[in-house]
């Protein structure tokens, strides 16, 4: 905690400066109409209004449990076509060849095929966030890397054939590989001033994102190019749940900072509208919310009608240890309420982008049932952080054989409590949900208008080696579990009023 306050009073000494220079170069905050992304070295599609997704009335096909249908956010819920509210709990992965970090982070990425996509889905995961880079996708201005756009493409596809929706996350950390202190984000040809080497790297840093934020050089412009081709390339496909326009963007330090992030963000949003107006738009608050617990509201709802609020929650990097879920309950229960009123002044629905820890870490168990309990008490999604990361004893759910390459699953307790029975989905809208650790009870209560789609459930054999019983309003409710996915489709009459599902070990 007290390196975080540190650094942050670092960084609100150097405002004076970066007020001073945020004039420079050519400014505005707009973003110009005529914008569109060259297709010089894209494969297939053209950037123009047939990347439009169709705007029709189509009914959607019989569910299964691997049917993805659109998802819009709608009055703070994230439903589907079938009328159901869904419960997002993902799972984060650095792909190798599609994360384009320093030397170092580059080195903890794996290799991702359709096995790891089928082992997300059979573990419970319903959300794959896959974080790209602007400095792969787009190397030198103007030219849209189709080698990167094609492994896009294939790790989308297996995600849809497991059974995943896919978020599309431009991921930046300290906003460039090509700044000292930087990881990765913008290509170097976006960096502000051109680094020299002969600039102190935090300055170098500072300089890089007040120019990015406060458009010097139209550096703000000249990434939308890039964000609306990855936005025409999947704009037809429902499996991708949405665009993340930048991961933890850092502003605090920025005279007007906030004003600047949401001006960039409307920015975003423009864009993403002129090519799509299916998908939805997610947005985080400055990344200091991941330490400091907090985030101010909006002043009014953000101006589009399909948006994800998406924070993200690390309490262990400022010293949350506890052993217990009570002392973890106890200790986050503020952060996870103002969350909720975080939430409603954007108008969005809810998903926490990143969250976790190392699955040996001996505070790990209590911590995974706390979040996953606080988090479903008030219908916010979860995207854990890492699927895989190499050297061993890393993040991740797979230990790494260094010498071998080999990946094994974790057999820590940290996994079993994260990887717990859920409801992925209900019809109409989730009350509550809840998990008893000590008899393996899953309970959730909804209210449904009528006709909706069925609940899916997921019920892994880690919990229920005997098998379940499942009542729906008192009511025996026999399933069938999917072997692959683990997931199961509850019987479902479609009837209107409050209902509550409960599962048992049989």
């Amino acid at each position: 905690m007290k390196d975080a306050v540190r650094h942050f009073a670092i960084l609100l000494l150097m405002l004076t400066l970066l007020a001073g220079v945020s004039g420079c170069g050519h400014e505005t905050n707009n973003v110009d109409d005529d914008v569109i992304p060259p297709d010089d070295d894209v494969d297939d599609d053209s950037l123009d209004d047939d990347a439009l997704p169709p705007d029709d009335d189509t009914t959607p096909p019989d569910e299964t449990v691997k049917t993805l249908s659109w998802i819009h956010s709608t009055d703070g819920r994230l439903m589907d076509e079938y009328g159901r509210q869904w419960l997002l709990f993902g799972i984060n992965a650095r792909v190798t060849g599609l994360f384009d970090g320093s030397a170092a982070w580059v080195s903890r990425t794996a290799v991702y095929d359709q096995s790891d996509a089928q082992g997300m889905a059979h573990d419970g995961f319903n959300l794959f966030r896959l974080p790209i880079n602007w400095s792969a996708l787009e190397p030198v201005e103007g030219q849209f890397s189709a080698d990167y756009l094609q492994q896009m493409e294939q790790v989308i596809a297996w995600a849809r054939d497991a059974g995943l929706y896919v978020l599309i996350d431009f991921h930046q950390d300290k906003y460039s590989k090509f700044v000292d202190i930087g990881d990765d984000g913008a290509p170097q040809w976006a960096v502000y001033p051109p680094p020299d080497g002969k600039i102190d790297v935090s300055l170098q840093f500072l300089l890089a994102v007040n120019a990015f934020f406060n458009n010097v050089d139209k550096i703000q412009d000249r990434f939308i190019p890039a964000w609306q081709t990855v936005v025409a390339r999947f704009a037809d496909q429902p499996n991708v749940i949405g665009f993340e326009v930048m991961n933890e963007p850092c502003t605090v330090f920025l005279l007007f900072g906030r004003k600047k992030l949401y001006s960039f963000y409307e920015n975003a949003a423009h864009a993403l509208r002129e090519l799509d107006d299916r998908h939805s738009i997610w947005m985080e608050p400055d990344v200091y919310r991941n330490q400091f617990l907090w985030a101010p509201l909006r002043a009014e709802p953000f101006p589009d009608d399909n948006v994800v609020y998406e924070p993200h929650l690390y309490p262990n990097f400022i010293g949350m240890m506890y052993l217990t879920p009570e002392e973890w309950v106890a200790a986050l229960t503020e952060t996870f309420d103002h969350m909720v009123a975080e939430t409603n002044s954007w108008g969005a629905a809810a998903v926490i982008g990143e969250w976790g820890t190392r699955p040996s870490d001996d505070y790990a168990p209590a911590m995974f049932q706390a979040v996953q309990d606080l988090s479903g008490a008030r219908n916010i999604g979860l995207a854990f952080w890492l699927w895989k990361e190499a050297p061993s004893n890393s993040w991740g759910l797979f230990d790494y054989d260094d010498a071998t390459g080999a990946w094994t699953p974790r057999a820590d307790p940290g996994v079993d409590a994260l990887l717990r029975p859920r409801v992925m989905a209900a019809p109409g809208s989730l009350v509550s949900t809840s998990f008893d650790v000590d008899t393996a009870t899953l309970t959730a209560s909804f209210e449904a208008d009528g006709g909706e789609g069925p609940p899916l459930l997921y019920l892994p054999a880690t919990y229920y080696p005997h098998g379940v019983v499942v009542e729906l309003d008192g009511q025996p409710a026999p399933i069938e579990i999917d072997a692959d996915t683990q997931r199961a489709l509850a019987p479902w009459s479609g009837e209107s009023g409050s209902h509550e599902l409960i599962v048992r070990p049989q």
